[in-house]
């Protein structure tokens, strides 16, 4: 039978978790440093990434301008014409 055996005392460090009865890593049992972390995370200036948006959406706009140049450029003229004949 597999059940009936006697079990084999957990290795130093570990623990026999009481739902699996299987032998675990304590988890305080991690040495402790001898100094303090450093605080590695310095401000971040994203200045690049503001810049590229910008520049990104600038290169949008002047596609859409020079799409629509036609269309935009009759509709000056219609204004211009209808502020000429309003006077």
């Amino acid at each position: 039978m597999l059940g009936a055996s006697d079990l084999v005392p957990c290795k130093t460090g570990q623990e026999r978790n009481p739902d699996t009865n299987r032998c675990r890593n304590i988890v305080g049992a991690m040495p402790k440093a001898d100094y303090a972390p450093k605080q590695t995370a310095s401000n971040s200036n994203n200045y690049i990434i503001w810049l590229s948006l910008a520049v990104v959406g600038m290169v949008a706009v002047g596609y859409g301008i020079w799409e629509w140049r036609q269309e935009i450029n009759n509709g000056r003229l219609k204004l211009l014409s209808f502020l000429k004949h309003r006077k």
